[in-house]
């Protein structure tokens, strides 16, 4: 069979059973049915079972499996169980998160959909590109996304970007005769395909190919899946893990041999040795971590923030600067309309966005045809809210939109005038001209027609019937509007006649126009953007903007939203960059804010690039298929979730559902409280293993003395599971401190174990561990135990005794999980009641360590007995010594501080 690149149009229609007005609703539904939805499938996504055996693969898991084992084959069956137990919840939490991290991704989905304009019945609808199917009839204008394989039927000056099929850089012009013989895939251009955009011009076209039958589909198909590189904060937790499990080995092998010296029984010494291992593996971390990030990604979410990658977040929050795009991020996308102007007279327009509400200042006697000239002389148009969009949105290009809704204000109704204005030809715009017209035939007559016509105001000026003098008054009084950041489009008509219509060409329609106006209209900076730099700013975050749009208007841009305050704003033209070599462009880099006006795609991938090099964490918006290469160069890649291609989408880490730099500067924000938390969860969790260590290394030293042992494997694994688990995960809540967006980001080449912070928990588990075994050796000097009297696992004094140590620990870590809060702030402050769920999780962790401690039937295989009320009061001693071990490195730290700032 043929390609329908060597089809004429007529025989694609006939071949896919369809017909230039489109098929019915009916057939196409049908045809979904058949062919399924246009969505090209995760390729090498990993099965249920797959990501459930990798949550065992951590090498902190793989000791406790080994720990495990060791027990089941020592007879230690309750702490093999405990341990095993352990490793099989970690495993089933991490996995509940990242299973629910991907439905929280999934179910935002639709913010991510995009819109194809087809033909159903000779009806024009807007629906979810996933709906195409092969036979639907797309309408194809200036800036869309080409969402199938297309054969075209129609085009009026139709380019498109070919970069992500192709590697090819410039836009390709279409035709749409058939071809003679099956040319590759980059001469095949009658046709259009999914992941292409259009560069210029218009068209129309037949789908024949959706989803994974589209070129891009099979590439899909045949292509495995790339894996990610680890994040700098996994290779760190690695790092970690690591060392941890080496440590642990390393002390369990030194207590296993000292216990062979003094003729311990090998079961006994090997026993010991796992108290050191369970110690020493903080086993709750791995689900600590997937919970963290899960539930920052998840709010995130919720801010219009998709995170694709969890570890992302983490290192977004150590961005420095942000490479930000101009319209649609920094501004609205939504061209509005404000001026008017007519023969040397200003008439104000009110009302924002798309929606047809406002009026024209009152007394204009505006002349129809500069109206009807910006609704006739275009393809846009405006719609109203539904399902997918909260307001009236366009309809193809912004500015062509705008226009129509300024038309709808002064009431006409485009739609009928469209209808009764027959176009007879119509010439698009492109970047050469920079203007569009439109043959229209005038209603009710035989052989009158009149050319409207729109376009930049120089090039408007250039084909009318002016005199110089004119011309120069009112390029001065658009200088005016330019000069607010106003963008100024001309308005001319001309009339012909029948006779002139066999000879029509663009040269001959388009000259010796009559200038009617001219319109001023804005893409306003979005609403909390001039806070969002400001914020930014302080938070010592650099903005570069990188637009391909006109150095004067995105500078005024940048000067309304603040970007120039309080520092030197640099302006660098994209016919500058390719004359700056990299030593000289990496000077200008340094500088604290630059505009990057019209840059090409190569431009921005080299910006990214030299930026990196000089140590800077980037993150760079970016919403084309151009846009690709420097959104994968980047630290943080960030892709529009509305505008932005599906190329872009798939390059980024982050995906914004609201286009907007706003958005961006919250989810900086939410990257570094999770880092703030997550330190706090770390050393947390660190310390509490700290202080277990030290009661096993101590246990192991009084044993010398004829001492029994103060603490067992089953204790320290209630520590990490029954009592820490919940306060370190509710830990994630705790809000930013008040100064967060005042520090510098962090560097990337900071350590969590550094000399400072493995004194720190080191400090804190002698505290922890010290007062545990210090409250065991009261207890039993309290009851007038004989060192080398034996005691056996039975005896009740022996339990509560082993119990009080637990008990102790338990109270010092929730201490040290509360002081641990705030670097420097004391734990009796309003702080304090922050975080209600990190309460309220302790509050239940109480109540799980009195489960544990009180029910009979667990009581002996838990090694735990009843606690009497002074048990408790001495218990308490571990809170109140952790409590007064902070507030004693806090005073020391605030005199520090205090001392350096004078």
């Amino acid at each position: 069979m043929s390609s329908f690149s060597q089809l004429s149009p007529a025989q694609a229609l006939t071949q896919l059973r369809s017909l230039r007005q489109g098929i019915t609703n009916e057939e196409a539904r049908q045809r979904l049915i058949q062919y399924g939805p246009n969505v090209l499938k995760k390729v090498g996504k990993k099965a249920a079972w797959q990501k459930f055996v990798e949550q065992f693969s951590d090498p902190m898991i793989i000791l406790m499996i080994v720990a495990g084992l060791l027990a089941w084959f020592l007879g230690s069956t309750r702490d093999a169980v405990i341990l095993l137990g352990i490793v099989l919840i970690n495993a089933i939490i991490g996995f509940i998160q990242e299973y629910k991290a991907e439905n929280v991704i999934a179910s935002l989905q639709s913010f991510l959909t995009p819109q194809a304009k087809v033909m159903r019945k000779g009806q024009q609808l807007e629906i979810p590109a996933a709906e195409l199917v092969p036979g639907d009839i797309v309408l194809l204008s200036e800036g869309d996304a080409v969402p199938a394989d297309i054969r075209l039927l129609t085009i009026n000056n139709l380019a498109t970007n070919d970069f992500s099929l192709t590697g090819e850089s410039n836009p390709k012009t279409k035709f749409i005769h058939e071809l003679s013989k099956l040319e590759p895939l980059g001469r095949q251009d009658n046709q259009v395909y999914l992941g292409t955009t259009i560069a210029r011009g218009n068209g129309c076209g037949v789908v024949y190919a959706t989803g994974m039958f589209t070129e891009i589909g099979k590439i899909a198909a045949i292509t495995a899946e790339v894996g990610n590189d680890a994040s700098p904060l996994q290779k760190e937790i690695a790092n970690i893990a690591v060392r941890l499990t080496i440590l642990s080995l390393s002390l369990a092998g030194i207590i296993f041999s000292l216990n062979l010296l003094q003729n311990n029984p090998v079961q006994a010494s090997l026993l010991a040795a796992l108290g050191i291992a369970a110690a020493m593996v903080p086993q709750g971390l791995p689900a600590q971590l997937s919970v963290t990030f899960s539930l920052g990604a998840s709010r995130l979410a919720a801010q219009k923030a998709i995170v694709k990658q969890l570890y992302s977040v983490e290192t977004l929050g150590s961005t420095t600067i942000i490479c930000s795009d101009k319209t649609g991020t920094i501004t609205t996308n939504e061209m509005t309309v404000q001026h008017i102007w007519q023969d040397g007279k200003d008439y104000a327009v009110d009302g924002i966005g798309y929606e047809p509400k406002g009026t024209i200042a009152k007394g204009s006697s505006i002349d129809e045809k500069l109206l009807l000239s910006g609704a006739l002389a275009a393809t846009g148009n405006i719609a109203e809210p539904d399902e997918k969009h909260r307001h009236w949105y366009a309809l193809g290009d912004p500015t062509e939109s705008a226009l129509v809704t300024l038309a709808r204000k002064a009431g006409i109704d485009v739609n009928k005038v469209r209808r009764d204005w027959q176009e007879v030809q119509q010439y698009p715009f492109d970047s050469v001209r920079k203007m569009m017209s439109s043959v229209r035939k005038v209603p009710g007559t035989k052989s009158k027609y009149i050319v409207f016509l729109k376009g930049s105001l120089p090039a408007v000026l250039a084909i009318s019937k002016l005199t110089i003098a004119k011309q120069k008054s009112i390029k001065e009084a658009s200088n005016t509007y330019t000069e607010q950041c106003l963008r100024v489009l001309g308005m001319a008509y001309r009339e012909i006649d029948g006779k002139e219509l066999a000879n029509l060409t663009m040269a001959t329609v388009e000259q010796g126009m009559k200038f009617l106006g001219f319109v001023a209209m804005v893409d306003p900076p979005r609403v909390g953007v001039r806070d969002a730099i400001a914020q930014a700013r302080a938070a010592h975050l650099r903005t570069f903007i990188i637009t391909g749009d006109q150095a004067e208007t995105a500078k005024a841009i940048a000067k309304n939203i603040g970007l120039d305050q309080n520092q030197a704003l640099t302006i660098v033209n994209g016919d500058e960059l390719p004359q700056l070599s990299d030593a000289e462009l990496k000077e200008k880099l340094v500088l604290p804010a630059i505009i990057f006006a019209r840059t090409s795609p190569e431009d921005k991938l080299r910006i990214v690039k030299l930026l990196r090099e000089q140590g800077n964490v980037v993150a760079v918006t970016g919403d084309g298929v151009n846009d690709a290469p420097a959104l994968k160069q980047a630290d943080i890649g960030v892709a529009m979730g509305r505008i932005g291609t599906d190329v872009a989408k798939e390059a980024a880490e982050i995906v914004l559902t609201d286009d907007s730099y706003v958005t961006l500067v919250t989810a900086i924000k939410e990257g570094r409280t999770i880092f703030t938390n997550l330190r706090k969860t770390l050393f947390s969790t660190l310390s509490s293993n700290c202080g277990e260590l030290t009661a096993v290394l101590a246990s192991a030293v009084l044993y010398i003395f004829g001492y029994p042992a103060a603490i067992f494997a089953i204790h320290i694994l209630l520590v990490d599971l029954v009592g820490e688990m919940l306060p370190l995960m509710a830990l994630t809540f705790d809000p930013a401190p008040n100064d967060l967006m005042r520090r510098k980001p962090r560097s990337l080449n900071d350590h969590f174990l550094t000399i400072k912070n493995i004194l720190d928990v080191g400090y804190a588990g002698l505290f922890m561990g010290g007062i545990a075994v210090f409250n065991f050796l009261w207890f039993l000097d309290r009851a007038n135990y004989t060192p080398g009297t034996v005691l056996t696992l039975d005896n009740p004094f022996y339990l509560r005794a082993l119990t009080l140590t637990y008990v102790t620990i338990m109270l010092g870590q929730f201490a040290n999980i509360l002081s641990r809060r705030h670097e420097t702030e004391s734990i009796f402050s309003r702080y304090f009641w922050s975080n209600p769920k990190l309460l309220g999780a302790i509050i239940m962790s109480l109540g799980l360590m009195c489960l544990v401690i009180y029910t009979p039937f667990l009581q002996p295989y838990l090694r735990t007995a009843n606690l009497h009320f002074s048990d408790w009061l001495y218990g308490c001693l571990g809170f109140v010594g952790m409590v007064a071990a902070h507030e004693l490195r806090k005073l020391w730290r605030r005199r520090k501080l205090s001392k350096l700032s004078t």
